[in-house]
């Protein structure tokens, strides 16, 4: 008689790390991961090529535009000038241009007298490719006027190098565009701007000379130096203080003063600044000053052709001065221009 349990064999469960069954796990997660890794690359770097790379610079990117315009304006300088009693000045100052050049005279037939007043400014470059370029030049002619002129002008070496390589071609003058600036209906602020002139005339008494004054009616940190004596203060003639219901709060304001400055040649000029204005321990002081603001009584509402020059010279306007400063409750009043 065989003994009880003779006959059962104990079962073990096998474990899915016995034998290589567990490497092959390994070995599949592995390959996983590393295909999710390069999928994941790849999407981002094409996500990345369309949002960040930089684009391709274009034809013409490359030419040397500021070095080519200060060529071609020194060469419309010597262009536009010629003396019928003195030719040879002008062959010189184009030799230094073509120093080999058939037509020495660039095609100027030896007649009148012009000069250029100042110096010729660039007004733009158009590029046509990485060494050619059409630079538009404005320049001042006595007698004549303002005249505005295209010459090509070809590049080497990364401007290292220039050439004129076209005659200069009188091309018009960019026309007026009609830019109205529409009138202002803001309210202002009466009793804000009296109690600021007194500052402001201060003010701008010390920043035309960089008087030493300008300390005391600047904050620490506006970083305004003045104008060095280019302009003496003359008179304020609008001041214009938004009410508080354009927006600011009630110590930081902002201040538009049409003013006149009187320059070192005797004559006086009105402009237009924009101050900010801060309140410290009941004061107030001149944080920023800026120009460039826009006025309804500059800007103009019809656009076109700018008119010739006259010939004739144009009588002397007499223009007279207000006794004080107009403070306006409306920013749509005009001031003397």
């Amino acid at each position: 008689m065989e003994p009880v349990g003779a006959g059962l064999r104990k079962v073990r469960r096998r474990s899915r790390f016995a034998g290589g069954r567990w490497r092959r796990d390994v070995l599949l997660l592995t390959m996983m991961l590393a295909l999710l890794v390069i999928v994941v690359n790849g999407v981002y770097r094409l996500a990345g090529k369309a949002l960040y790379d930089p684009p391709r610079p274009g034809p013409g990117d490359a030419f040397p535009t500021a070095q080519a315009s200060g060529y071609a304006a020194r060469f419309a300088h010597a262009y536009l000038t010629w003396d019928q009693s003195n030719p040879q000045s002008r062959l010189e100052q184009l030799k230094l241009f073509f120093p080999r050049g058939a037509d020495t005279q660039l095609g100027w037939d030896g007649r009148g007298t012009q000069r250029v007043v100042g110096q010729p400014l660039p007004a733009g470059v158009t590029t046509r490719d990485d060494h050619r370029a059409v630079v538009h030049v404005a320049a001042l002619l006595e007698p004549g006027g303002w005249t505005c002129m295209d010459v090509a002008v070809y590049a080497a070496a990364g401007g290292g190098a220039l050439a004129i390589t076209s005659y200069a071609a009188f091309v018009s003058c960019p026309a007026v565009a009609a830019a109205g600036v529409p009138n202002d209906s803001r309210q202002g602020d009466d009793a804000a701007a009296a109690e600021m002139l007194p500052t402001i005339t201060s003010f701008l008494r010390a920043y035309g000379v960089s008087s030493t004054d300008l300390t005391q009616v600047v904050t620490p940190d506006s970083g305004i130096t003045g104008l060095r004596g280019a302009a003496v203060f003359v008179d304020i003639i609008r001041l214009f203080v938004p009410d508080l219901s354009e927006g600011g709060g009630s110590f930081e304001r902002t201040a538009e003063v049409v003013m006149r400055w009187r320059t070192p040649s005797g004559g006086a000029v009105t402009q237009m600044y924009r101050l900010s204005m801060r309140s410290v321990g009941g004061r107030w002081f001149v944080h920023s000053i800026d120009g460039g603001v826009e006025s309804p009584d500059v800007a103009p509402a019809v656009g076109g052709v700018a008119p010739a020059p006259s010939l004739s010279p144009s009588p002397s306007i007499s223009s007279s001065r207000s006794p004080g400063p107009e403070v306006s409750n409306s920013s749509s009043a005009s001031g003397t221009r």
